[in-house]
């Protein structure tokens, strides 16, 4: 039994629904073959009891005869004794005694012909010689009678005759009725061979397709049973189950197939949970990065407002100095004394200018580790997406069993193709950052510049008051210069406050999308934390 279990377990499922059918079929044929036969012996008795009903009306057929040829004598003499019609009735007597004798001739000759049943041979044979001289007797008896003689002796002679025979033709019939009960018999025992034959192989193969059938349906269901239990689990979230199935038919290769598929998702799971990680740690980073660009941001905002006052400081002041560059002649202190304070003014202005400068620089270079993380970010994005696509097509490869893993890629996907968008986003900001940075360090270099030139030209003033008097209308061109060149510092230290506050607005976006990506990788983690492997 354990030996035909493993045969059928390790079959075909074509192979196993085909050994069902041909045990069914050849339990159907078996019982066909048993029912034909069955109907053919009884056809072959049912023809043996129609041949003993023929041979039975013979009999009575004979009987009747043989009372109908006494009748023939007897109407026969009664025509003579009459002594009318004697012809007429000679004719017909002549006629019924031929008919009469050949039946029951005939009947002789059939029950003592050879295959007729010995019986009723040797009964037929046990009357025949009365028959035969019942017969002569009763053509010589009409004969006389016809001739118009009498003949006593001989008309004695045929009712011996005829009592013999009616004492010994029954048993012809006894026998045929004992063969016709033999047959009824017979045919009786050949019913019930019949019925207990067909009885007998319909059980054995009722018993035989029975354990077929539960073994190729065990070894059907049980393997299919085990398989849903872990599809089940997968469905669930549950990457830890395996299935045992190893037969070698079409359910264990499907055990097989599910197997590895479960190992290939559950590597890539495992792959995407650590991708979420590091995600997660570089959003952190990144929003600390953006956080301290903030801060920066908003210090070099203050300091550029600063100097962007001290810039309009200095342009009044050169304004007075240009208006009382006209009022030179009469007020050498005054401009000495003012002179001073936009060589103090200018000095203080060299000074801002050169820490607003350190300050960008700063800020260039905290663009720059922004940039760095956002391509460590966008490059785990790219192989989040990458898994994401993998698991998916593993999904579609597991067909309906796949679709609630294909459900939660395609989620993981989306949050990988939006953390793409986030962090090309911060690059571009990162960039537009970098590139004002760059920006207003030329500015504020310029400023520097300029501040130093406006520092030189109030030296230049400070060492030309002595000669104020004999110069003073090339000091009045001079400070109408200055006063262009300062105005110009105030629009560039204008502008650059400008930038500085861009920027802050540039570093804030920055800490928004870095917390968004970090609200990302929460997502992600969640969705990875559903499966259990």
């Amino acid at each position: 039994m354990g030996a035909l279990r493993g045969w059928v377990r390790n079959r075909p499922i074509v192979v196993k629904l085909g050994a069902v059918f041909i045990v069914s079929l050849l339990t159907v044929v078996s019982l066909l073959v048993v029912g034909v036969r069955a109907l053919s012996d009884s056809e072959v008795r049912a023809r043996q009891l129609e041949r003993v009903g023929q041979l039975t009306r013979q009999t009575l057929e004979a009987d009747m005869a043989h009372d109908a040829i006494r009748g023939d004598v007897l109407r026969m003499l009664l025509a003579v004794s009459r002594g009318t019609g004697v012809a007429t009735e000679a004719t017909g007597v002549t006629a019924d005694l031929d008919e009469h004798s050949a039946i029951l001739g005939g009947a002789v000759t059939t029950f003592t012909a050879p295959g007729m049943h010995p019986a009723v041979r040797a009964a037929a044979r046990a009357v025949a010689p009365a028959i035969t001289s019942y017969l002569d007797l009763a053509r010589r008896t009409v004969r006389a009678a016809i001739g118009g003689q009498r003949d006593p002796a001989a008309y004695a002679d045929f009712q011996t005759a005829f009592s013999q025979v009616e004492e010994q033709l029954p048993a012809v019939g006894d026998a045929l009725e004992q063969v016709a009960a033999a047959a009824s018999r017979s045919v009786g025992d050949e019913r019930d061979r019949a019925l207990l034959t067909l009885s007998t192989a319909g059980a054995l193969g009722m018993l035989l397709t029975a354990a077929i059938s539960w073994l190729v349906t065990r070894g059907i269901i049980v393997p299919l049973r085990d398989v849903s239990v872990v599809l089940n689990g997968m469905a669930e979230g549950d990457l830890s189950q395996t299935s045992k199935v190893d037969s070698t038919d079409e359910v264990g290769r499907m055990a097989r197939d599910l197997n590895r598929a479960i190992g290939s998702v559950r590597g890539t799971v495992q792959a995407l949970s650590t991708s979420a990680r590091t995600v997660a740690t570089s959003a952190e980073e990144l929003s600390g990065a953006s956080q301290r660009i903030v801060s920066a941001a908003e210090q070099a905002s203050g300091r550029a407002g600063a100097a962007n006052h001290a810039a309009g400081e200095v342009s009044q002041n050169v304004d007075t100095l240009a208006s009382a560059s006209e009022e030179m002649g009469g007020s050498i202190a005054e401009i000495s004394r003012n002179a001073n304070d936009a060589l103090r003014v200018a000095g203080d202005a060299v000074t801002m200018a050169d820490q607003t400068n350190a300050m960008m620089s700063r800020l260039g270079a905290s663009s720059v580790e922004i940039g760095n993380v956002v391509k460590v970010i966008t490059s785990i994005a790219e192989q989040t997406n990458l898994l994401a696509l993998n698991a998916t097509i593993e999904a579609a490869r597991a067909g309906d069993a796949g679709k609630g893993f294909a459900v939660v890629a395609g989620e993981v996907k989306e949050l990988a193709q939006e953390t793409a968008r986030a962090t090309d986003d911060i690059s571009h900001r990162v960039e537009q950052i970098q590139a004002d940075a760059d920006r207003a360090i030329e500015a504020i270099s310029e400023i520097g510049s300029i501040i130093a030139r406006i520092n030189d030209f109030q030296v230049t003033i400070a060492s030309a008051v002595e000669e104020q008097t004999a110069s003073t209308q090339e000091s009045s061109r001079t400070v109408s210069d200055v006063a262009a060149r300062t105005g110009e510092i105030a629009a560039t230290i204008a502008d650059v406050a400008d930038v500085a506050g861009r920027n802050t607005a540039e570093a804030g976006t920055s800490l928004t999308a870095a917390r968004q990506l970090a609200a990302m990788a929460e997502d992600m983690n969640a969705l990875v934390a559903r499966f259990r492997f």
